[in-house]
């Protein structure tokens, strides 16, 4: 009954005070009603919560009430029997203390029934129920457990306690997980069956240690006790870690083949301890103490350590669909990439002859370095560390990455950045795998296994990590230079490359290799991508090394090439072989054929690779679902994806130069591709397409980055380039052999032009900005040189006047129209170059190039070989043809993204010097000759001695530093002596065209650019691009008779005509119709008079003949005296 009655018992009206009129919704009823209906079922969930938590105090309380009640009879007891414990009351105290224990009040007690349980009255009986009571009987083995495990957790909440006295707690444990002891005390008493029951009940024992995180409390302990190291040691510093080592490896005595109480303890006991002792952050006992230690134990497991990181990677791996290792933190618990996991994986190996035993089968090996490979990702991190040295050393002819620099494509998701600890440990890792036991380890392997894909498949990863952890990775690892030399290994990564094939969805019998889908544009998945990527771009990176080792005769492997035995072998086998005809297949892993075919398949990659680094911004209806799948993974494979890129851009780079030298393709039509052909010439008609000078927006493009977020500043410069710009540029960038030679040469023309506009539109004849300077004809040189420095004329694609002064002081008569220009052009161009001025050398052949002994000469040279560059870049831009030849060394590094070239080369500088040091390479006893590391240098009659390297001359050339012998002394010729004035002349040439679009070309095409092409001179188009001034006309008769007798002319007079009418023998490269001026053939009212020409003009000042032999005479003696406008 409520305590509020007051005697009423009737139900009132309920008042309505809203007015008679009021009625209550439909709506408003229902939500009414479903308000109470709420209100009811929160008060029932509230009756509900309130029962549970009373229920819960009630019992906390009733057992903390016997809790105490059981201390308090178990102190009692304790003090009662203090000297007098019986067994029973040794039971009755262990039942009390497990139901009572709270680590924080009752740790006495649990020493105090330790050390009872210690006790010779107790000790053996307690062991012996403990692993041999009866099985219907089992309290003391569950006890003895729960014993052991409180012990341990009472010494690692000790750890940081130095008043604590772990003794009881230690030798507790040692006397219970030691099984040898146990062992021992049975075997006496017991047949072999119970001995087995024995070992399962120990067996129990310890893993319900381990499932109870039995090493996760060691490590606390091994952190906290063992004392700090200098050094790795086996030694243990105190008794006490050698105890708790004891303890560690205790579990892993058990593990074998003979072990069969419980299949699955092996992998309980190997995953804890990996899990805690080897995932968690890397401390120095572990380091310096435990891992050592376990790396001499000879029974420690290591075989069932691979195979449980193995599957616990392979669990990972199906786990994580659709992402890859790097989108994770490097988290302690990460079993795909971890810094510490890969650093105790090679130190465990302590001898690194896990790989050499050949007991081991396939399965064993392949786990191994499916392992090796996923570990070796955190490898990728040290990137970073390597562009940050090179940067200081980096120069501005170094090559440059699709985009931008070198390294910033791998500034990506790689787990942050490194701390000191694990960047210490990562490089000790990279010094183990440089190890010569590991690397003969590896090629161990492959020997036997070279064509098993499951081996080739996660070496190639480990590969493929290494070489993206440095830039010289290829240099700095011996294994990778190893295996570029193995010759089976390339050509079976090469066939697996090609053949691995993409899974048909719904058909089984059409399959497409990876390598087609890749040339289509298409994305793959994040399992193809771990397939192809690292497989393929270690074969390029490897291969490419090959490459750049082997001659140009072992290269193409040429049986009549005495010189050329010893190809393809290390060094060591180098140095022991004597030539011998056996080693002839070694050359080249593959034939001409084969790299005919490689170079089909590669150059269509590239292409595809182009239009997967550099998406539509819009995409297909058809391409949208696969997109948004593979959108959460393209971020974490933008370093392989680059990596893989850039080392397939660098082979071919690389065969396509060896094919410029000498053909193992039947044309230049071979590496052109079909699909660039209308690419190039519409991408760059429009308005708004490239000028020369906004090719350096590209460096903001990076590739498999998507587009970027242009500021306003930049914005100003222009609109952001188009995906078609983008993927143009790149291909004239990375890759511009595959468009043809004509068409490249037209795209540069029509960049020139588009900027001629700009520079050149508003300087109409006499107005606008423009040079106008006067030279002496006598001083051509020297005046240009002054008035055209850059301090004068900080730029040079202005329009410029000329006023030339003859040599009584008076200017000559005409205004430069652009004629006077040019042939003051030419001429200056050709004093610069003459040899006779003392800049440029002619070699052996006759060619140009800088020459070495310059400062000889002129003190300031470098100001000399920058003004002639600017020079050449001027007749680059004004379409002038120089017939200047030049060496291939020195247009090599014009054209070069490096400033060096390398030992090919110097056959063409000096050929007598290159093949002593052909000879000097396969020579029996290099001591016999009494080299060392100098050279003796002769300028002009100044000898000097040049040390190679630091202390050459103290340095005897021996069979085994011969090969640095070669290089250097190559280098020194190729590159050193002439590096400072061929930097100076490209700065200079760079300041008028950019370097990146005269790297569109080869140096026989930058020659070709320079001075015309090599080919004959087309009579019928040069008639149809001939203009006739003066009153002659294409039907004139003296017209006529003259393209008679030209037509009769030899390809060389027709030559010397060209020449002596355009100052170049060279027809224009894209036909007479690019000749600016055009020919022109002009009347002379004088029949007695020589031929002559004005070369500014392209004019022939042609007299009217009546008679053809007269005409004929009068024309060959006029080309053949090589004079020109002074005859008129």
């Amino acid at each position: 009954m409520s305590s509020f009655f007051e005697g009423q018992y009737r139900r009132t009206p309920e008042q309505n005070l809203s007015g008679v009129n009021y009625t209550e919704s439909r709506e408003q009823f229902l939500h009414r009603a479903h308000l109470e209906r709420q209100k009811r079922e929160d008060n029932r969930r509230r009756f509900l919560c309130s029962i549970k938590i009373q229920s819960f105090v009630r019992s906390y309380l009733v057992r903390k009430r016997i809790k105490q009640k059981e201390r308090e009879e178990f102190a009692q007891i304790l003090s009662a029997n203090k000297n007098s414990v019986t067994l029973d009351t040794l039971n009755i105290l262990t039942r009390k203390l497990l139901f009572f224990y709270h680590p924080e009040t009752d740790h006495n007690y649990l020493i105090s029934v330790s050390k009872l349980l210690l006790d010779k009255q107790f000790k053996a009986t307690i062991v012996e129920l403990t692993f041999y009571g009866p099985p219907t009987n089992t309290v003391w083995s569950l006890r003895t457990r729960k014993l052991l495990l409180l012990n341990l957790m009472l010494m690692r909440d000790k750890a940081g306690v130095k008043e604590f006295n772990n003794t009881v707690s230690l030798r507790l444990l040692e006397v219970f997980t030691k099984f040898d002891e146990i062992e021992r005390y049975f075997s006496q008493q017991c047949h072999k069956q119970d001995m087995q029951t024995i070992r399962c009940q120990f067996i129990n024992l310890l893993k319900y240690l381990i499932q109870n995180r039995f090493y996760a409390h060691l490590r606390v302990l091994l952190d906290a006790k063992v004392p700090p190291l200098l050094e790795p040691t086996t030694t243990p510093p105190t008794p006490l870690s050698q105890c708790l080592f004891d303890l560690l490896v205790t579990p892993l005595g058990l593990i074998g083949p003979s072990q069969t109480c419980d299949p699955h303890y092996s992998v309980l006991v190997m995953e804890e301890l990996i899990r805690h002792i080897v995932l968690e952050p890397m401390t120095e006992p572990i380091k310096l103490y435990i891992l050592p230690s376990l790396s001499h134990l000879n029974s420690f497991p290591y075989q069932t350590f691979i195979q449980t990181i193995h599957s616990n990677m392979k669990k990972n791996i199906r786990y994580t669909t659709g992402s890859s290792p790097s989108d994770t933190s490097p988290s302690s618990n990460n079993w795909l990439s971890n810094v510490n996991l890969l650093y105790a994986l090679l130190s465990l190996d302590n001898s690194q002859t896990y790989l050499t035993n050949q007991s081991l089968d396939l399965n064993q090996v392949s786990a191994h370095l499916f392992v090796l490979g996923h570990a070796s990702s955190q490898l990728v991190r040290l990137s970073r560390l390597s562009e940050d040295e090179e940067e200081e050393g980096r120069g501005g002819d170094e090559e440059q990455s699709v985009g931008g620099g070198g390294g910033e494509d791998w500034d990506m998701e790689k787990g942050g950045h490194l701390t000191r600890n694990e960047e210490q440990l990562l490089l000790e890792c990279c010094t183990t795998l440089n190890e010569n036991r590991f690397v003969q380890g590896v090629l161990s392997v492959v020997d036997r296994f070279h064509h098993q894909e499951q081996v080739l498949q996660p070496l190639c990863q480990l590969c493929h990590h290494l070489l993206m952890s440095h830039k010289l990775a290829c240099h700095r690892f011996r294994l990778l230079h190893m295996l570029a030399l193995n010759h089976k290994f390339i050509r079976s990564l090469y066939n697996l490359s090609i053949s691995i094939e993409q899974k048909a969805v719904f058909s089984t019998t059409s399959t497409t290799t990876l390598l087609a889908v890749i040339s289509r544009g298409s994305q793959t998945n994040y399992t193809e991508t771990q397939q192809i990527v690292p497989l393929l771009a270690t074969f390029c990176s490897l291969f490419s090394l090959l490459v750049t080792t082997l001659h140009d005769t072992e290269f193409y492997a040429d049986p009549t090439e005495s010189a050329t035995q010893s190809a393809g072998l290390t060094q060591e086998q180098l140095f022991t072989n004597q030539g011998g005809s056996s080693i002839q297949e070694n050359k080249m892993p593959f034939s001409l054929v084969e790299l005919f075919s490689m170079t089909s398949v590669f150059k269509n990659v590239v292409l595809g690779l182009i239009e997967l680094a550099y998406p539509d911004s819009r995409l297909k209806d058809t391409q949208y679902r696969h997109h948004s799948n593979s959108s959460s993974t393209s971020k974490s494979m933008v370093a392989m994806w680059c990596h893989l890129f850039k080392s397939l851009v660098s082979l071919l780079r690389q065969l396509h130069s060896r094919d410029s030298r000498r053909r193992f393709t039947p044309s230049d039509a071979h590496w052109c591709c079909p699909q660039l052909s209308g690419l190039l010439g519409s991408g760059f008609d429009q308005p708004g397409s490239l000028s020369l000078r906004q090719r350096e927006r590209q460096n903001m493009y990076r590739p498999f980055h998507g587009l970027p977020n242009l500021t306003r500043e930049e914005l100003e410069d222009g609109p952001p380039l188009s995906t078609k710009e983008i993927r143009t540029l790149t291909i004239l960038h990375e890759v511009p052999f595959l468009v043809g030679f004509q068409e490249r040469v037209l795209v540069f023309q029509r960049v020139v032009l588009r900027d001629k506009m700009n520079h050149q539109s508003r300087a109409s004849f006499l107005q606008g900005p423009q040079i106008q300077i006067s030279v002496r004809r006598n001083y051509i040189y020297e005046d240009a040189f002054d008035k055209l420095s850059p301090e004068n004329e900080p730029e040079l694609r202005h329009v410029m006047r000329v006023q030339l002064i003859n040599a009584v002081g008076l200017d000559e008569a005409g205004i430069d129209g652009g004629g006077l220009f040019r042939e003051f052009l030419s001429e200056l161009l050709k004093t610069a170059f003459d040899p006779k001025l003392g800049f440029f050398k002619l070699t052996e052949d006759n060619l140009l190039y800088p020459n070495p002994g310059v400062g000889v000469i002129h003190n300031d040279y470098l100001k000399h070989y920058y003004f002639i560059g600017r020079m050449l870049g001027k007749a680059l831009y004004e379409n002038l043809l120089v017939e200047l030849p030049l060496a291939d060394l020195f247009l090599s590094k014009l054209v070069s993204r490096h400033a060096d070239v390398d030992i090919h080369h110097l056959a063409t500088l000096d050929a007598m010097l290159y093949r002593n040091l052909l000879y000097l390479k396969h020579y029996e006893d290099v001591t016999d000759l009494g080299l060392d590391f100098t050279v003796l240098c002769d300028e002009l009659g100044e000898r000097r001695i040049i040390e190679l390297k630091p202390q050459g001359s103290n340095i005897p050339v021996t069979n085994v530093n011969r090969i640095e012998y070669i290089h250097l002394v190559a280098d020194y010729y190729l590159n050193r002596r002439i590096r400072a004035q061929c930097n100076a002349f490209k700065q200079g040439l760079s300041d008028v065209i950019p370097p990146a679009w005269l790297q569109m070309f080869n140096s026989r095409e930058l020659q070709t650019l320079i001075s015309g092409a090599e080919i004959r001179v087309d009579l019928e188009d040069l008639r149809a691009h001939t203009a006739y001034l003066g009153g002659y006309t294409s039907d004139h008769a003296t017209i006529q008779m003259f393209w008679e007798v030209v037509n009769k002319f030899t390809d060389s007079q027709r030559r010397a005509l060209l020449k002596f009418v355009t100052s170049c023998s060279r027809p224009p490269l894209l036909g007479f119709k690019e000749l600016d001026p055009p020919f022109g053939i002009q009347l002379i009212n004088a029949e007695d008079r020589l031929p002559s020409a004005s070369t500014c003009m392209n004019l022939l000042k042609l007299p009217k003949f009546q008679d053809q032999e007269k005409l004929r005479e009068r024309l060959v003696y006029a080309i053949s005296s090589d004079c020109g406008f002074e005859l008129s």
